[in-house]
């Protein structure tokens, strides 16, 4: 009798304990983040950023590519009082402007885009973004 006074308030605490934890595993497994970041993304040219170490193969530069645009803010945007949360690229749009980058670099002839920069910025009506580099041949083997 003793034992099963002493033994449900155990349970009790059991079930409820699993309960919070089958909760918080659902509410957890139905999250995705929304910005996915890629490490370290696949392009179909060698890519080295600004701060990269240049490429290990002799190579020959072949010249300057770069792309630019400029976007009036939407609605949306305008309407955004305080600090600028609607604005800016995220990481997809990066990672497809890189795309846009090494595409020109490729109808150049190029192996590889080296010392690739890339700025945003954002004024009272427009964002933009430019994005530049150095197109390569690789020589030899």
């Amino acid at each position: 009798m003793i034992q099963k006074a002493f033994n449900r308030p155990l349970r009790k605490r059991s079930l409820q304990a699993l309960g919070m934890i089958l909760i918080s595993w659902s509410v957890v497994s139905c999250f995705s983040p929304s910005v996915p970041i890629r490490r370290n993304p696949k392009y179909d040219l060698d890519v080295f950023w600004e701060n990269d170490k240049k490429p290990d193969r002799p190579f020959q530069v072949i010249d300057q590519v770069s792309i630019q645009e400029e976007m009036l803010l939407t609605e949306e945007q305008r309407k955004t009082r305080g600090p600028m949360v609607g604005r800016g690229n995220d990481a997809r749009q990066k990672n497809r402007l890189t795309e846009m980058l090494v595409k020109k670099a490729e109808a150049m002839g190029a192996n590889a885009v080296m010392d690739v920069k890339y700025k945003y910025y954002t004024t009272a009506t427009s964002n933009g973004y430019i994005m530049e580099g150095t197109a390569v041949l690789y020589r030899g083997d």
